[in-house]
């Protein structure tokens, strides 16, 4: 899926749904990769068309923005030092603070700041005597929250100030992320614990995040669609589109707002068939529907035969 708008008579591409080919030199199979290659996708260019230094090069860098309803006051502050996972900043490139600069501007208290301080630098290992294998299925049983509360005694203030790293990845807060998984990570806490990382993880934090179209894996499905079926090219609104989907990750791509007679008649038909197929319900609500037909969502008006 992608979005495509139409601004001022411009064209504008972006996308909807997934968003990148995830560590495609080093995570993928054989056959993956002989798959994009017969799509005509050549992932060595991604290397050269993204530009991984601009937000370096503007003196930018990550930083954490601390809400008013959780911590009492709205303050931004910069100079994360602990890298992403799936990160397309250079890891030499940033910007980043001492851990204790860094945690010295956090809107906690005196001795919050000096435990996310530990957290961040200290080899203590909170699982000592324990083998790999104990450790390992420890944390798996264990939320990354309660790592930091149980473990690293961290007040429930001073652990909120990593409540929201792991949405980004993982969608779900500390609380629904196992503290194994931020340990493979890179989560700071696990400095002495003596593991080795999974190796599929450190391959995703080492390869740089950058495998991405305009609209995103978008542009593979429409190439899979085209070498499947090639009349698919004769639509002149999608060979323009399509070519026009530079690799340049993150760019707007640009193309006239056009579309075939064929591709009109195609969605008047689908309007037709959907037309066909659902039916209004009297209420948003499941039961609302007739014997013999299904809401389409709980919430939703529509019912389907």
């Amino acid at each position: 899926m992608r979005n495509e708008f139409d601004v001022g008579g411009r064209f504008l591409l972006g996308y909807g749904g997934s968003e990148s080919l995830q560590s495609p030199a080093t995570l993928w199979s054989d056959e993956a990769k002989a798959l994009i290659a017969a799509l005509g996708v050549d992932i060595a260019r991604f290397d050269t068309a993204f530009d991984r230094t601009l937000y370096p090069s503007l003196g930018l860098a990550r930083g954490v923005f601390f809400m008013r309803e959780a911590f009492g006051v709205d303050k931004l502050v910069t100079g994360d030092p602990m890298r992403m996972v799936a990160d397309d900043i250079p890891p030499d490139r940033m910007n980043a603070r001492p851990p204790a600069e860094f945690v010295a501007d956090f809107p906690v208290s005196a001795d919050a700041k000096a435990k996310l301080v530990e957290i961040f630098t200290s080899t203590r290992d909170p699982l000592p005597g324990r083998s790999a294998a104990e450790k390992r299925a420890f944390l798996d049983g264990v939320s990354y929250r309660d790592w930091l509360v149980k473990h690293w005694k961290l007040d429930e203030q001073a652990a909120d100030a990593f409540y929201g790293r792991t949405l980004d990845f993982f969608a779900v807060g500390t609380d629904a992320v196992s503290a194994s998984e931020a340990f493979d990570y890179g989560y700071p806490g696990f400095g002495g614990i003596g593991l080795e990382r999974d190796e599929e993880a450190v391959k995703e934090m080492d390869e740089p995040y950058i495998h991405h179209f305009p609209d995103g894996n978008a542009s593979i499905a429409r190439l899979l669609v085209r070498k499947l079926v090639p009349a698919s090219r004769r639509d002149r609104r999608w060979r323009t589109s399509s070519r026009r989907a530079s690799i340049t990750a993150g760019s707007t791509a640009t193309a006239p707002r056009r579309a075939s007679a064929s591709t009109a008649r195609s969605s008047r038909s689908a309007t037709a068939r959907a037309a066909s197929t659902w039916a209004t319900c009297a209420t948003a609500s499941s039961s609302a529907c007739a014997p013999g037909t299904a809401c389409w969502r709980a919430t939703s008006r529509w019912c389907r035969t």
